[in-house]
């Protein structure tokens, strides 16, 4: 989480920082250490997770956990990443990228898992797999609601997460199935309605349960049964602000075309004919007016959202859910603009599998030092009222920079930290991290090491020491 955290500077990082390995790591030794974190490591390590979560974490975590399901696009020319193909990215620009999937913890801000998949595949098209590989991992799905965008959804997804017992909540577009539709035309009048206002979310809410059929055991090349049925949750949501502004610019975007198609028609724009070809009529003259019939019809929707989920049952819930899910957007940040892993850097599918499953981990540690200096803040007032020292959110990379310039003197059979005093003493108290002391001595571990790790150990000395130390 450095300025420049690229690999390639590994050796100057090693150089003036403590490191279990005191000597820095080539371009290449970097590749062949990344190219042993393979696929079947990663999920022993997303099992690992889990179980630990499982035995660690709050009963208030373990009792409803949302998370946030999203992907994002990483753009590289390299030919030999296997997954990196032509596709478009989130701006609807064609280039080769390769795409990753992350699952974060809505409390908590940690990703959890992550997937790695071809550029040119949709996101609707990964539900199946990603619950084939948390199957994989023996992740409890009981306790689980994941929270997807406009993105996922679809019939067949809503199907696989039922048959998987997953629960999820998912924003709807309203051309996803006609029912959609009919169910906003059918509650439309209560949708409106101020008596259905909710002050909390400052729109009106209605919630429509539906009887969904789908089939439990479906049989490749036979036609789908659907006779399995289950409850699902249709939220509808009106935001008289959101369509208000989309009324307004609808309107400003509208009258600057028609003035300009009666001053300077050549110098009209594609998207401005467009709009007066959507949304305009013309008489025999060539005049053209607005079709006021049409704009009201395109605005019929204007301010309406979708929200299905089959375990939650409750509008606000529901909703307040949704809007959480933002924290897989600062991971992606993280992961993009902190860690510069906006381009793979890597030239082999190997070196890039294992690239992401590190940024991986840096990303969540990143976000527990955010949840802790969130929580921190929330309660750093002291019995009188007054504000303790406080850490601005957006800061936690001037957190850590100030926690590197903490230096330690190592000997023989120990090592000593520099004083730490007033701030910075507070700050390892924020990050609940015991204060580094002068008595914390080198201690030998006599407990047997797992021989696939003693062969990875064994590896990673033979290419960071000397090779007369090699068997030390």
């Amino acid at each position: 989480m450095q300025k420049d955290s690229s690999l390639c500077n590994y050796e100057e990082f090693a150089e003036c920082t403590w490191l279990p390995y005191t000597r820095g790591r080539t371009g290449g030794s970097i590749s062949r250490f990344l190219g042993k974190i393979s696929r079947d490591r990663a999920v022993r390590f997303f099992k690992v997770l889990q179980e630990e979560w499982g035995r660690q974490g709050t009963e208030e975590l373990k009792k409803h956990r949302f998370w946030a399901l999203d992907s994002t696009s990483i753009t590289s020319y390299s030919e030999n990443i296997a997954t990196v193909t032509y596709g478009k990215n989130k701006d609807l620009i064609s280039a080769p990228q390769t795409n990753v999937l992350f699952l974060v913890d809505q409390k908590t801000g940690i990703p959890l898992y992550f997937r790695n998949f071809c550029g040119n595949v949709p996101d609707v098209s990964t539900i199946r797999n990603t619950l084939a590989e948390l199957a994989i991992a023996d992740i409890d799905f009981s306790q689980i609601t994941l929270v997807m965008d406009k993105g996922y959804g679809s019939n067949a997804n809503w199907d696989d997460m039922l048959r998987n017992n997953m629960s999820f909540i998912c924003n709807a577009r309203r051309n996803l199935n006609g029912a959609i539709t009919d169910i906003i035309d059918e509650n439309y009048a209560a949708l409106l309605n101020w008596n259905n206002g909710v002050s909390y979310l400052k729109q009106n809410a209605v919630t429509v349960p539906i009887v969904w059929h789908y089939d439990e055991f479906p049989v490749a090349g036979k036609r789908a049964q659907k006779q399995t049925k289950a409850t699902l949750y249709v939220h509808l949501y009106f935001s008289k602000d959101v369509a208000d502004e989309m009324s307004r610019r609808l309107q400003t975007q509208l009258c600057a075309a028609l003035e300009l198609h009666r001053t300077k028609p050549s110098e009209l724009s594609d998207a401005q004919r467009k709009l007066l070809e959507t949304y305009g009529d013309a008489n025999e003259n060539g005049k053209v007016t607005i079709n006021m019939k049409k704009v009201d019809q395109h605005l019929k929707y204007a301010g309406i959202r979708v929200l299905v989920s089959d375990t939650i049952d409750n509008a606000v819930d529901c909703c307040v859910a949704y809007e959480e899910r933002n924290e897989v957007e600062y991971a992606f940040n993280t992961l993009k603009a902190r860690l510069t892993c906006n381009r793979t850097q890597v030239h082999s599918t190997e070196a890039w599998e294992g690239k992401l499953f590190l940024q991986m981990l840096a990303t969540a540690i990143n976000a527990m030092v955010r949840a802790r200096v969130k929580l921190y803040n929330e309660g750093a007032v002291t019995k009188s009222g007054k504000k303790k020292y406080r850490v601005h959110y957006d800061s936690d990379h001037k957190l850590l920079g100030q926690l590197n310039n903490v230096y330690m003197t190592r000997f023989k059979d120990g090592w000593i930290f520099d004083e730490v005093a007033g701030k910075k003493k507070e700050l390892f108290r924020i990050l609940n991290v015991p204060l580094p002391t002068c008595e914390q001595v080198i201690m030998s571990d006599d407990q047997q090491e797992d021989p696939d790790e003693i062969a990875d150990i064994e590896d990673i000395a033979a290419e960071t020491v000397d090779p007369e130390v090699v068997e030390l």
